[in-house]
């Protein structure tokens, strides 16, 4: 009976043996992994870990003003907010502009607890990252190049015969330091109107303008320490023969900031002095009509993605009021719904408002055009 009891002993005392050896095996394999993942990072798979524990494995596309974009399974642009960041791991060698204008260059980008790991030694926090492979212009070289071209034709023949052309462009230059703007458009609309019959009974008639007009517009920006506000100048120059506006000019300087800078929404808002002179092609007494003021201008500027699908609504709006007289009031608004088509082009709904206060004798005071435009977007 003793026998069989220590045989039954040892039996037990070789099984907890082998276990153990089983678990010190399985815990070298996890150690071994961990040492290999450390040495080897770039077997590791890209991921962010988030303060709550939460992990998504992703690459990161992009990083700017306080957000990383992840590529992921489930979404190709996902944004998180650096604050909600604890730790991430890529692969990818990449430049980095950090807040105090240096530029870093890393073979792989890696997080821990919220810093940023520039070397051995040195490290800062991920909210110090500004943008992830900055362009040349983010780093104070050279110039950031936007702009648009547009153009909307037709022609009816029929029972109505019209012919229209309005071309329109809109262009901005913009540094660490500057920013330069020029802005434009030209309208030629006729129709062709009976005035009566020849002898053999067929309309004669001529050709009318129903739109006849240009606008020019140029400023300049001066970004100051904070690079959210600006000083500035523009200078414009107009003509309307429909309005019998001979030549209309207005300059003038003004403060401006960036009110928003988000990926889905770009405002800017400026106020400031214009002077106004306006050459009527009306003759009084012999003489060409001319009315010139000082006056208070403000400026709208923006566009936003907020509806998604690559389409854009953008805004430009300008409004001067004479400082002694509330009638001589001007308002330029164009409001716009801009969409791809195929081919690189670009498709836009558009209105356009334009109030004159003083308009001349026999004008209307409100324009307005409603526009669908065809061009090209960079």
């Amino acid at each position: 009976m003793n026998m069989i009891a220590v045989s039954a002993l040892w039996r037990c005392r070789v099984l907890s043996f082998l276990a153990v050896l089983v678990c010190v095996g399985q815990a070298n394999v996890v150690w071994g992994q961990s040492v290999s993942d450390l040495v080897a990072g770039d077997d590791r798979p890209e991921r962010v870990v988030l303060v709550d524990g939460s992990v998504i494995y992703g690459q990161v596309t992009d990083v700017n003003a306080g957000v990383v974009v992840l590529k992921t399974s489930f979404n190709d642009a996902l944004e998180i907010d650096t604050s909600l960041i604890k730790n991430l791991w890529s692969a990818q060698s990449a430049e980095l502009l950090l807040d105090d204008d240096r530029v870093i260059s890393l073979e792989s980008i890696e997080v821990r607890d919220g810093e940023l790991t520039l070397s051995e030694q040195e490290s800062v926090a991920l909210a110090d990252l500004d943008v992830l492979n900055p362009e040349a212009w983010e780093t104070g070289n050279g110039y950031h190049w936007l702009g648009s071209t547009s153009a909307a034709l037709a022609a009816n023949r029929g029972n109505t015969e019209t012919n229209e052309i309005d071309i329109a462009f809109d262009t901005t230059m913009e540094s660490l330091r500057d920013r330069y703007t020029l802005r434009g458009k030209i309208e030629q609309d006729e129709s062709w109107v009976q005035t009566g019959t020849d002898a053999d009974g067929n309309a004669t008639g001529e050709w009318r303008d129903t739109a006849d007009n240009w606008r020019v517009t140029t400023k300049y920006d001066y970004f100051l320490s904070d690079p959210d506000n600006y000083i500035g100048a523009n200078l414009n120059v107009e003509a309307d023969s429909l309005a019998n506006i001979n030549l209309r000019t207005y300059v003038g300087p003004y403060i401006g900031r960036k009110l928003f800078r988000r990926d889905n929404l770009k405002l800017d808002g400026e106020i400031g002095l214009m002077y106004v002179d306006t050459d009527f092609d009306i003759e009084v007494d012999g003489e060409s009509e001319d009315y010139a003021y000082t006056g208070f201008n403000w400026n709208l500027t923006g566009e936003s993605n907020i509806l998604g699908g690559e389409s854009r609504i953008y805004l430009t709006h300008v409004g001067i009021i004479d400082v002694e007289d509330a009638q001589q009031l001007i308002l330029n608004t164009t409001l716009g719904l801009a969409f791809p088509l195929v081919f690189g082009l670009e498709g836009a709904a558009e209105i356009t408002l334009d109030y004159d206060g003083g308009a001349a004798d026999g004008a209307e005071n409100l324009d307005q055009v409603y526009k669908f435009r065809v061009g090209y977007s960079w």
